[in-house]
């Protein structure tokens, strides 16, 4: 398939052709609308239908599907249709069961110290519900904190823990302001669908929403997808709109998404169209983008709207966006729609650190290949390039990073820490970029004890990692105090040997290496 006939599906798949007839057919085929309250424009969810709708679109409407006829609900900052209530479930109770992330940990323990607090909340729902948030008393035990979206209440972090947790849901809005009611009263019940089943048909229906998606450097088609004229249209793209959303996605496809891609998509006969933000500043990148067909092909310009950069640490650390989680906590994570910029800017090595983490492959026979750390993709789709028939199982703790990493990769993903226990082997080739320089000393220990257990003999490890120089002026890679954990090469090279490996150290510039570890046969 060509990239041109790739683009025209997806354009088509997400109904930015001009085929979008109403509100709530629009909503089952795109799946889902992102709610946000940044409005350059206007709200995503609103500027997402307008796209596809057109003036006719009335947002009254969307209001009334929510609030009057139940056709839709709301979770989570995200706009569902009703018939989906059961996927969502099985993504509430495993919320509920999940230690793995921050996050989850937090609103575990906060719900278990405001245990009074949490019946409180349900009690007076049951009685007087629907509540603003301002008519609860805060009621909270246990450190307190004036934190910049909720100040010294804790109100709003309760309720939002038990909205994810799937026993209280929005059910309309006063003001701007979520009218909160016990879900139990609002939603229907449902069939029970187990995680693992709601996993295939969320994936299957994202699939299909997007009409085509990257698979070893090919594109492939969803079966219900279809290739046709594209008529002649201009549309805004909210930065939240799933064709420019995975920005790998969509520069594959040929869609340009900043400045520096003007000239190019000039040559390539692409008109530009730009809608200013009041207040935007120029020079920093933007993240919305309009689309234009042209000629029955998909064309793309860039928006400019408001983008949040990630926040510069002190000097000499890593570069990390904070995420505020739904409870309202602070967390560092890597942005997926950034990462790749992120990493390349702040490590000038970087493509050529992954490119000897392919070529120390070379000669070797890989049936089975696991990677820790997958992230965004970016070292699997090299692999998988020089192994095409090989078998790949990635793990990283980001649903978001391998979200975007399915999309090219089409492998078996798994949500899972490197503490956790590793997939099972065995493997012929176990693979790490830029992810265990996170774990201390004791535990990249164990976790080279464990990679070896899981390997084929005369399997292959291959470390690709920061690492503690001899030199203090080899320093150069921007780090961040208790996130970054590296140690120096010799360390690593005598507990990978005390582990059971041959080791030789592939390449090496100032403080970044690629260690290659053979299992004996």
């Amino acid at each position: 398939m060509s990239v041109e006939e790739a683009r025209r599906i997806a354009v088509r798949a997400q109904l930015l052709d001009g085929s979008a007839t109403d509100v709530l057919a629009t909503v089952h085929r795109l799946g889902f609308l992102q709610i946000d309250v940044v409005a350059p424009v206007a709200q995503p969810q609103h500027l997402v239908l307008f796209s596809r709708l057109g003036p006719g679109y009335d947002r009254a409407e969307l209001d009334r599907l929510l609030w009057e006829d139940r056709a839709l609900f709301e979770w989570n900052a995200f706009i569902y249709p009703i018939e989906d209530l059961p996927l969502v479930r099985a993504r509430m109770r495993k919320f509920r069961r999940s230690r793995h992330t921050k996050s989850e940990r937090w609103t575990r323990e906060f719900l278990t110290t405001n245990r009074a607090f949490r019946r409180y909340v349900l009690r007076e729902l049951e009685q007087r519900g629907p509540l603003l948030s301002r008519d609860f008393e805060d009621r909270a035990v246990g450190e307190k904190r004036d934190h910049r979206w909720w100040g010294s209440r804790m109100v709003g972090l309760m309720l939002l823990s038990l909205h994810l947790y799937g026993e209280i849901t929005v059910v309309g809005r006063r003001g701007g302001e979520r009218l909160w009611d016990l879900a139990s009263r609002w939603w229907p019940e449902t069939e029970t669908v187990s995680t693992p089943a709601a996993e295939r048909i969320r994936a299957d229906r994202r699939f299909r929403s997007q009409g085509v998606r990257l698979v070893r450097g090919e594109w492939e088609k969803h079966p219900d997808a279809t290739d046709g004229i594209v008529p002649d249209r201009a549309v805004l793209l909210s930065p939240f709109d799933r064709l420019v959303y995975d920005r790998n996605r969509a520069e594959a496809l040929g869609l340009p998404l900043s400045p520096g891609d003007v000239r190019a998509a000039g040559e390539a006969g692409v008109r530009l169209l730009r809608a200013a933000a009041p207040g935007r500043r120029s020079g920093r990148r933007p993240r919305g983008a309009a689309v234009r067909p042209e000629d029955g092909n998909a064309r793309a310009a860039r928006c400019v709207g408001r983008h949040r950069e990630p926040r510069r640490r002190a000097r000499g650390s890593r570069r990390l966006a904070r995420c505020h989680t739904d409870h309202g906590m602070s967390q560092f994570h890597f942005d997926p729609d950034s990462y790749l910029a992120m990493m390349r800017e702040d490590l000038p090595r970087y493509d050529e650190l992954q490119e000897t983490v392919a070529a120390a492959t070379a000669g070797l026979e890989v049936r089975r290949i696991l990677e820790l750390g997958t992230g965004t993709g970016e070292t699997a789709r090299r692999l998988l390039t020089l192994h095409p028939g090989a078998v790949l199982v990635g793990i990283d703790a980001s649903e978001a990073m391998l979200a975007v990493a399915q999309m090219s990769l089409g492998a078996d993903l798994r949500v899972r820490r490197l503490e956790d226990p590793l997939p099972e082997g065995p493997f012929d080739l176990i693979v790490s970029a830029l992810a265990v320089h996170h774990l201390d000393g004791a535990e990249k220990r164990d976790l080279f004890r464990r990679i070896r257990a899981e390997l084929a003999p005369g399997g292959r490890f291959l470390l690709a990692d920061l690492v503690v120089p001899e030199r203090t002026e080899d320093i150069v890679t921007p780090a961040t105090p208790d996130f970054d954990k590296p140690d120096t090469l010799q360390d690593l090279l005598a507990w990978l040997t005390e582990a059971g490996f041959e080791t030789s150290v592939e390449w090496l510039w100032k403080d970044l290496a690629t260690i290659r570890a053979d299992l004996p046969s």
